[in-house]
């Protein structure tokens, strides 16, 4: 694992000309204002140039100007270790809102087959084997592959490699480090079962926190996140439809306390502007 004080220089010269889930015209919305040496994955590395955030003028997805070129990010993921990352030492349900829990809960019954993409080292896939669903898993960095294979899941490197049909295909904290969200709805969608559902969590670029913030809202300043598609976009992808969404957060971490709730009210914000994720699924059209 390397330190700030090593860090690898790296090209992040990929430059996209139109958006990257809808195909629209694009503009720019800021630079963002990065440290020298940031991490990505478990490596630290120095970009040479100060990424910028662009968005669409047709969906409202945003993306990152200047990212890191896709197969240059695939190899640090494939060699990072994104179980000390990213892995919590509690138990998945102790660390996702009830929001999520509830949604779950109610899709993953005994039986069931999931597929859980981007699965890091399992802790989505312990929750659902609790419920009694058979669990498989998509992850590319080796090391949290093989800490799920470990705990039993049938862990694959790529989308590609999983056997399905799945009932149920999750993919949280996962479609903001996509080059190509269409792509990946499609595979996901050649996996799926008759009347299973896709299951995303993300980040809401159009929450009021990121409206205000624009290139400094927090979760697009990591080196990992490219795309920030809004749930307009996903429910245009071809052959997709959005069955269900509620905001909710990433996790009960960032859930704001009472206090917080109380000061947005007086200020007469929506309970809605204090959330910054969405919890959307997805099912095929037809």
């Amino acid at each position: 694992m390397t330190t700030p004080g090593d860090a690898t220089p790296v090209d992040n010269d990929l430059r996209r000309d139109e958006c990257p889930v809808c195909a629209g015209p694009v503009e720019a919305v800021g630079v963002m204002h990065l440290a020298p040496a940031i991490q990505f994955s478990s490596h630290w590395i120095a970009p040479r140039r100060p990424p910028e955030l662009w968005r669409c003028t047709r969906c409202g997805t945003a993306f990152t100007q200047y990212a890191l070129p896709e197969p240059a990010a695939m190899s640090l993921y494939a060699t990072g270790d994104g179980g000390a990352r990213w892995s919590s030492r509690a138990p998945f349900e102790r660390t996702k809102t009830r929001e999520a829990l509830a949604l779950l809960r109610r899709l993953l019954r005994p039986g069931v087959r999931v597929l859980d993409v981007g699965c890091n080292t399992g802790d989505l896939l312990d929750f659902a084997r609790g419920l009694g669903a058979v669990t498989h898993g998509v992850e590319p960095s080796d090391a949290s592959r093989a800490a799920a294979r470990a705990k039993g899941h049938a862990a694959v490197a790529s989308l590609d490699a999983a056997a399905g049909p799945f009932d149920v295909v999750t993919a949280f904290d996962v479609l903001e480090h996509l080059y190509d969200v269409p792509a990946m709805l499609s595979a996901v969608g050649a996996t799926l079962a008759p009347g299973g559902r896709l299951v995303v969590l993300t980040g809401d670029i159009t929450c009021a926190a990121a409206r205000g913030a624009g290139a400094g809202w927090w979760y697009v300043q990591c080196p990992e996140h490219v795309v920030f598609p809004t749930l307009r976009a996903l429910g245009a992808v071809p052959g997709w439809e959005v069955d269900e969404a509620v905001t909710t957060f990433a996790d009960v971490g960032h859930e704001p306390g009472l206090m917080k709730r109380a000061l947005a009210a007086l200020r007469g914000r929506a309970r809605a502007d204090l959330h910054d994720h969405m919890l959307v699924v997805l099912k095929k059209k037809g």
